[in-house]
C-alpha cells in the first residue's frame, strides 16, 4: 500500500489593494464635494425656476397695471380739457356759446397746449357748429353756421400763428366746402341720449377716409348753463394713430407688442402693425399684419385678468390680457405679447452662472482636494445658505461671495435678483400702510350723543381713494352738535387720498369756530389753494340737521344733492344749492343753505357718484332709481341697516366688473 502525501494547508485570500494617502484624501475630499455642488445645483435649478416664475407672475401683473394707469393717462388730458371748456362755458368767461366767431384762438392755445388732443368740436342747438382739429399734418379750423348745403367751411390753420392772426395768409379762401350736420354725428347724438359725459365708441371723421389718423373716439358731453338751459354738446377727439403712438412708446413695446381691442373685437391701438384697413373697416387680431396680433387672436375671449404662453416667431411668449375701463363709455381689452427672454432673462443667466460655477468648483475641488477644500467649501456653504434663505422668502439676505470673480458676479446676480423681488413686496407693504392709514382717518364708530340715528361706510376701488366721511362733534353750531361732512376729490389713489387729508385737516381745524357752514367751505377752499400744487377738483357737502326743528343747514362744493326721503308721501326731494368744486386755484366764496320742514322719521342721504356711476359686467349704470328703491324698501329699519342694504345691493349689481371708482355712503334717520 502507497502512502498518501500529505493535503497542503490552505492559503489566505490575496489582500486588496491598498489606498494611496493621496487617493483616499481625494476620494474623501472630492466625494462629499461633488455629493454638496450635485444637490447645491439642483437646489439653486429648483429655487431659480420657482423665484422666476414668481417673478414672472409680479411682473406681468405690474405691467398690465402700468399700461392701464398710463392709459387713463394719455386719455385725461381730453377729460380735463372737457371739463375746463364746460367751466368756460357755464359761465360764460371765456367763450359765448352762440358767437362762435371768437373761439378760434382758445381752440389753438388749447390744442397746441394738449398734443394728444386730435380735435375740439362745439355744436349749439342751432346747429352752428365750431372745430379745430389736425388733420394730414396741419391743423384744420372749421365753421357750420347751418346744416343747409355749402354752409360748411374750413380753413387752414398755422399753429405757431399768434391769437390775433391764427388763419393763413389765404384764410378768405376756405379750403374747402360741404354741408356738415353736427346732429347726425355719432358723438352727438352718444351726448344727447345718455346726457352723461363718456366715450364714445370709435368712428370715423370722414366717410371716404380709413387713416387712424383720422378715426377715433371722442369725450362728448352735453354742456348747460348753471339754471339747466341746454348749451350744446362738446367732444374732445383722440385718434387711434396717437393711440397707437402711444402704446409704442411704453416701455412694454421694446421688447413686446401691446394691443387694444374694443367690445366688438376690433383693434382700438397696436404697437405693431394698423388698426384700420380701408372702406371703413377696421382690423381685428386675427386681419392684422402683425404675426404678434394674430397669436393673440384666440386669448380674446379668455376672461380678464389672465396669463398664458404660446409662441411668436418659434420664440415661447408670455401672454397678459386685462379689461381696461378708466372712464365711462370705454369697455377695451388690452392684450400684451411680452418674450419670456425679456423678464427671465437674468434669472436663467442666475441659474447658468451658479451651474456653471458649481460644476467648476466640483472639477477644481476633485483636482486639487487637499489644497482647496477648506477655501471652496465655505463659499459654496454660504451659498447654500443664501439659496435656502431666498427660497424661503427672506428676500432681505445678501450675499457676497469672495475668492473668485465669478463668486463675485454670482453674488451681484442673486443679490439684484433678490432686491428686485424685495421691492415690489416693500412696494405692497407701503401701499398696506397706506390704506390702513387713511382707513384710520375714517370715523370709528358713528356719534351716538345725538337723536339722529347715523351711519357711513366707504369702499375704495384702490388701496386708497380720494372719497371721505366724517362726523364731527361741534355744539356751537347749533342742531344735534354734530357736523356730517362727505367729499370726493377727481381720481383715487394715493394723490388724490393726500388731497382729500389735507381738505379733512383744514375743515376740522375750521369747525371749532363758530363760522357758518359757507364761511367754513371758503376757509378750506384757501387751505388746499395755499398749501397744494394738485389740480385735481375736490366736491364737497357741509350737513348741520336739527331734529328738533326738523331744520337742515349745508354748504355745497358742487357735490351731488343730499336725497330727503319722506316715509308718508313715500316721495323724494334734494336738498338743492351749492357752489363750484374746491379747487386750489379758485377763490369761490361759498354760501350756506338751509330748509326748514324736514320729514319726521325721514331719510337724508349723501353719497358720492362712484355709487350710481358703477357699471356692471354689461357696462349698464347703477343710477340713482335703484338707491331710491332700496331707502324706500327699508325706510323702517334703521340707518346700518339701510346703508348695508345699499352696499349689498351694489356689490352684487358690480359683481365681477372692475370698480373704477371710490363708493362713500352716509344714511341720517330722523326721529319720529
Amino acid at each position: 500500500m502507497t502512502a498518501a502525501h500529505p493535503t497542503p494547508p490552505a492559503q489566505p485570500p490575496p489582500s486588496p489593494p491598498s489606498l494611496s494617502l493621496q487617493t483616499l484624501i481625494l476620494l474623501l475630499t472630492a466625494l462629499p464635494v461633488l455629493l454638496l455642488s450635485t444637490a447645491l445645483v439642483t437646489l439653486l435649478v429648483l429655487t431659480s425656476s420657482r423665484v422666476s416664475e414668481q417673478l414672472g407672475r409680479q411682473l406681468g401683473d405690474s405691467a398690465i397695471d402700468r399700461v392701464r394707469t398710463e392709459t387713463k393717462s394719455f386719455l385725461s388730458p381730453a377729460v380735463a380739457l372737457s371739463d375746463l371748456y364746460v367751466h368756460r362755458l357755464a359761465t360764460s368767461a371765456t367763450l359765448s356759446p352762440t358767437d362762435l366767431d371768437g373761439w378760434l384762438s382758445t381752440l389753438l392755445d388749447d390744442l397746441r397746449a394738449n398734443p394728444a388732443v386730435a380735435s375740439i368740436c362745439f355744436s349749439n342747438p342751432d346747429g352752428n357748429t365750431v372745430w379745430l382739429l389736425r388733420n394730414s399734418g396741419r391743423l384744420e379750423y372749421g365753421r357750420s353756421l347751418s346744416p343747409a348745403p355749402d354752409a360748411t367751411r374750413e380753413w387752414t390753420v398755422n399753429p405757431d400763428s399768434s391769437a390775433d392772426s391764427s388763419a393763413d395768409s389765404d384764410a378768405l379762401k376756405p379750403l374747402r366746402t360741404y354741408t356738415y350736420s353736427a346732429t347726425q354725428r355719432p358723438w352727438f347724438k352718444r351726448a344727447t341720449a345718455t346726457n352723461e359725459p363718456l366715450w364714445t365708441p370709435i368712428y370715423f371723421w370722414f366717410p371716404d377716409q380709413s387713416n387712424a389718423a383720422v378715426t377715433g373716439t371722442g369725450y362728448t358731453r352735453t354742456v348747460h348753463s348753471p339754471s339747466g338751459t341746454l348749451l350744446g354738446v362738446l367732444v374732445i377727439d383722440v385718434t387711434l394713430a396717437s393711440l397707437s403712438d402711444f402704446l409704442s412708446q411704453l416701455p412694454l413695446a421694446r421688447d413686446g407688442a401691446l394691443f387694444l381691442t374694443d367690445d366688438q373685437s376690433l383693434l382700438v391701438a397696436a404697437s405693431d402693425g394698423p388698426t384700420t384697413a380701408n372702406a371703413n373697416t377696421r382690423h381685428t387680431l386675427l386681419t392684422s399684419t402683425s404675426p404678434s396680433a394674430r397669436a393673440l387672436a384666440p386669448f380674446l375671449t379668455t376672461q380678464p385678468p389672465s396669463t398664458a404662453r404660446t409662441t411668436v416667431a418659434a420664440q415661447p411668449v408670455r401672454v397678459l390680457s386685462s379689461a381696461i375701463a378708466p372712464y365711462p363709455g370705454i369697455d377695451w381689452k388690452l392684450l400684451v405679447s411680452l418674450p419670456e427672454s425679456a423678464f427671465l432673462a437674468d434669472a436663467r443667466s442666475a441659474q447658468r452662472t451658479g451651474t456653471i460655477i458649481a460644476a467648476a468648483t466640483a472639477l477644481l475641488l476633485v483636482a486639487l482636494a487637499v489644497l482647496l477644500s477648506r477655501r471652496l467649501s465655505q463659499p459654496l456653504l454660504a451659498l447654500t445658505s443664501h439659496v435656502r434663505k431666498i427660497g424661503s422668502g427672506d428676500l432681505a439676505s445678501r450675499i457676497h461671495l469672495s475668492g473668485t470673480r465669478d463668486f463675485h458676479e454670482l453674488s451681484a446676480e442673486l443679490n439684484a435678483m433678490s432686491a428686485g423681488l424685495a421691492e415690489r413686496t416693500e412696494m405692497k407693504h407701503a401701499m398696506e400702510l397706506a390704506m390702513q392709514v387713511q382707513q384710520s382717518l375714517l370715523p370709528r364708530s358713528m356719534p351716538t350723543k345725538t337723536s339722529l340715528d347715523i351711519h357711513g361706510l366707504s369702499r375704495y376701488c384702490d388701496a386708497t381713494g380720494g372719497d371721505y366721511f366724517d362726523f364731527i362733534d361741534t355744539l356751537d353750531l347749533g342742531g344735534d352738535g354734530v357736523l356730517i361732512a362727505i367729499g370726493d376729490v377727481m381720481g383715487h389713489g394715493i394723490a388724490a387720498s393726500l388731497l382729500m387729508n389735507t381738505a379733512r385737516a383744514a375743515l376740522r381745524a375750521s369747525s371749532s369756530t363758530n363760522a357758518s357752514l359757507g364761511q367754513m367751505m371758503s376757509r378750506i377752499n384757501k387751505v388746499l389753494a395755499q398749501d397744494t400744487r394738485d389740480v385735481r377738483f375736490v366736491t364737497m357737502t357741509l350737513l348741520l340737521v336739527d331734529p328738533v326743528m326738523r331744520r337742515a343747514r349745508w354748504a355745497s362744493a358742487a357735490h351731488d344733492p343730499v336725497l330727503v326721503y319722506n316715509p308718508e308721501s313715500e316721495s323724494f326731494t334734494e336738498l338743492d344749492g351749492g357752489e363750484l368744486p374746491l379747487e386750489p386755484l379758485d377763490s369761490t366764496n361759498y354760501v350756506e343753505y338751509s330748509a326748514d320742514n324736514l320729514p319726521p322719521s325721514g331719510i337724508l342721504l349723501l353719497g358720492t357718484d362712484g355709487i350710481w356711476e358703477a357699471r356692471n359686467p354689461s357696462g349698464l349704470f347703477f343710477g340713482k332709481q335703484p338707491l331710491q328703491h332700496l331707502v324706500r324698501t327699508h325706510a323702517l329699519e334703521s340707518a346700518k341697516s339701510i346703508a348695508n342694504a345699499i352696499d349689498t345691493a351694489h356689490r352684487a349689481f358690480t359683481g365681477s366688473a372692475p370698480i373704477t371708482d371710490d363708493i362713500t355712503l352716509v344714511i341720517i334717520k330722523l326721529p319720529p
